[in-house]
């Protein structure tokens, strides 16, 4: 069996996948630490519709990257999107970051590392 790594293009629009995924998400999430409310023009927010079309992105990018990257593959490496979304979350949107939060991350690195061994 080889074990050489060859990345493709497959498997990078696939990180990038999950890297706009991250991206949207901590948008979504700064779009709706806005105003709320049944009046609250949440459609029109600039982060939410960012957030929204960056998903479309992501979706093609998905479908490129399922051509060649087995389902459970990427489902693996989908999971690191519960690790970034926090970190880029603490960073950029100032949510709270505890211990509960970094066990639960580390515990997702570790099955992800384990996957591809």
């Amino acid at each position: 069996m080889d074990n050489t790594l060859t990345i493709s293009s497959h498997w990078i629009a696939l990180g990038a996948a999950i890297i706009l995924t991250s991206i949207s998400q901590v948008l979504l999430r700064s779009g709706a630490k806005g105003k709320a409310g049944l009046n609250s023009p949440s459609l029109l927010n600039t982060r939410i519709l960012f957030g929204y079309m960056i998903f479309l992105v992501v979706a093609l990018l998905m479908i490129y990257a399922m051509q060649e990257v087995s389902l459970r593959a990427a489902s693996a490496m989908n999971s690191i999107t519960f690790i970034l979304v926090p970190i880029m979350a603490h960073k950029f949107v100032k949510d709270p970051m505890n211990p509960r939060i970094m066990l639960g991350s580390l515990t997702i690195l570790i099955g992800v590392v384990v996957f591809f061994i």
